[in-house]
């Protein structure tokens, strides 16, 4: 491809990485941005696995494929969200950047380009031109032109309806805005549509800085309010399915009274009761996100997932609706890194961006050199007094913390030694350590330490709140994982 020929190609990859859509996901930019120069430069022939992790991703000259799945993971998520912009805000783009599954090349595809039904009836209106004369001539062209307005009529109707979710479109993982007229992209790289799939209540948008929490900024922008229903199509199986909410009528700050029964509504999936009398306030608290989640769904026998809102006292609201494919054995594990952007681990196992947290800071330490598991998940840490709050669905879990003591010990910055460090783990008011000490357990600094802390049930909120709290300076950890306890 010429330097002429690819001016509009070069173009939308300048768009798309200057659009503020890679903004809290700069490995999936140079991942974009590298497959796209060595493409439309001609060579094709480099955009190997290897490459890409070595060249873009900062992957040392030792790195194995077979164990570290990093370009995998970033090429699938990149994927998923070039579809979902160009699906979206992106559909009337000149060019269309496809990442073709299972592949690292990308597509270039010019949207202004005949689509195949208008190709065939140029086509067979160049073989009829010399056959037909005067009126038999304008017929036929009639006759195309006929055709072509009903593709187009149909084309319009059915986006349109796609659009406002009225035509099924059977998917496996789906992410609403509830409320929302625009889509956006979460801190994890992840497309939520537009608000669709739903009949009845009003949108609303709630004031800017009212609630607090990870991504508020985007899943909580606006609201579904009053007595609704979504019917969501899926493919056959088993689903993940989180609910988002926050109260930001009811109890404001500096509010005489509280926000305590101002609302309660009933939350139902194809008519088995999820949410009964529930209450937002109560549950979280006036102002806080909310996250409820709920394992092992399927659609109903009409392949879609319906869910129902009803008010018992005041309207029933939603913020945000995401489903995702779930498994026969409970929930998926949820795997947290103290970092700010998620990692693949050497295991091809993928690890969040810090969240559901409160208090404390986030540090960045070195690669912990020679760790027997993966050195990386020690480069990010959070210290302080804290508490995670995670959401879970019913049922026992076991959960894993990683440590290092990168502060104190011989040769670190804060000197020092065993003592140094102790704090309290706590889970749902139970005290599972005391003391607990790092450099103690390791036996030496920069060395990881991996605790295990078995068959933990969340509390009424369905939440595991996982609480550090300091004896001696500030507690710390690097990562967090929580899996089913039986597996």
């Amino acid at each position: 491809m010429s330097e002429n020929e690819g001016r509009l190609e070069r173009a939308e990859v300048e768009h798309l990485l200057s659009s503020g859509m890679f903004q809290r996901a700069p490995l999936r930019a140079r991942l974009l941005k590298y497959v796209c120069e060595k493409t439309l430069s001609g060579q094709e022939d480099e955009v190997k696995e290897y490459n890409i992790a070595v060249e873009a991703l900062g992957r040392p000259a030792d790195f194995d494929q077979r164990r570290d799945a990093i370009v995998r993971v970033e090429a699938h998520r990149l994927r998923k969200r070039l579809d979902a912009y160009y699906e979206g805000e992106g559909a009337g783009r000149p060019v269309r950047i496809v990442l073709p599954a299972g592949k690292y090349v990308p597509e270039f595809v010019r949207q202004g380009a005949a689509a195949p039904e208008e190709k065939a009836q140029k086509a067979a209106l160049a073989r009829m031109r010399p056959a037909v004369m005067g009126w038999q001539f304008v017929a036929a062209l009639a006759g195309l032109v006929v055709v072509g307005v009903g593709l187009v009529f149909w084309t319009t109707m059915h986006r349109r309806a796609m659009a406002s979710g009225t035509a099924p479109m059977p998917v496996g993982t789906v992410r609403l805005l509830a409320g929302a007229e625009e889509g956006g992209i979460d801190r994890e790289g992840n497309a939520w549509l537009p608000d669709r799939f739903y009949s009845g209540g009003e949108a609303r948008r709630n004031p800017a800085g009212s609630v607090q929490g990870v991504d508020a900024g985007l899943l909580f922008r606006t609201r579904r309010e009053g007595a609704f229903d979504y019917a969501i199509p899926l493919n056959e199986g088993i689903y993940e399915l989180r609910l988002y909410f926050a109260e930001t009528e009811f109890g404001a700050k500096g509010a005489s009274g509280g926000a305590e029964t101002s609302r309660i509504f009933h939350v139902t999936a194809n008519g088995k009761m999820l949410l009964p009398y529930f209450d937002v306030a109560s549950d979280a608290g006036a102002g806080e996100a909310d996250e409820r989640v709920f394992s092992g769904v399927s659609p109903a026998g009409d392949g879609k997932l319906h869910l129902s809102f009803r008010g018992e006292t005041g309207q029933a609201l939603v913020n945000a609706i995401e489903i995702t494919p779930g498994d026969s054995g409970g929930l998926k594990p949820i795997r947290i890194l103290c970092q700010e952007h998620p990692y693949a681990d050497r295991l091809g196992r993928v690890w969040s961006s810090d969240r559901y947290f409160r208090g404390g800071k986030l540090v960045e330490r070195p690669v912990l050199e020679g760790d027997p598991e993966d050195g990386n998940l020690y480069t990010g840490e959070r210290f302080g007094n804290l508490v995670y709050t995670i959401p879970v669905a019913a049922g026992r879990y076991d959960i894993t913390l990683h440590f290092a003591e990168r502060w104190f010990g011989p040769g670190n910055r804060g000197g020092g030694g065993v003592g140094n460090r102790r704090f309290d783990i706590i889970c749902n008011g139970t005290t599972l350590a005391r003391n607990f000490d790092v450099l103690k357990e390791a036996g030496a600094p920069n060395k990881s330490v991996v605790k295990v802390f078995r068959n933990l049930e969340p509390n009424p909120q369905g939440k595991l709140v996982l609480s550090l709290e300091p004896s001696v300076n500030y507690a710390l950890v690097n990562a967090i994982e929580v899996k089913p306890s039986h597996r």
